[in-house]
């Protein structure tokens, strides 16, 4: 059996964390409209892009469909389900252009 001597890490990216502020407040304000549901904040969703734009100062919110098939083979989505995440993005910008 070999023995590992030594060892190279290379870190691709920091974990982040979005504070409060104008993506985050529009984000949950258009997800309970467009989804009838209270939205949570969480990191369950797994390994996040996020983490090599927030470093330039950018508010990251990710979200998406719900479905028990991410990441595995055959994976699937409802139809309508494109449409909502479609009507959520287009709403939040509304919401962040000034008027």
């Amino acid at each position: 059996m070999r023995s590992i001597t030594s060892l190279d890490w290379h870190v691709s990216g920091q974990p982040f964390v979005t504070r409060e502020g104008a993506m985050l407040d529009a984000t949950m304000a258009t997800v309970a409209e467009v989804f009838a549901i209270t939205p949570a904040l969480s990191t369950a969703g797994g390994t996040s892009g996020g983490r090599f734009i927030a470093p330039a100062g950018a508010q990251v919110v990710e979200f998406g469909v719900r479905n028990n098939t991410i990441h595995q083979a055959n994976e699937r989505v409802a139809v309508a389900a494109i449409g909502q995440v479609s009507r959520c993005i287009e709403h939040i910008v509304e919401r962040l252009l000034p008027a």
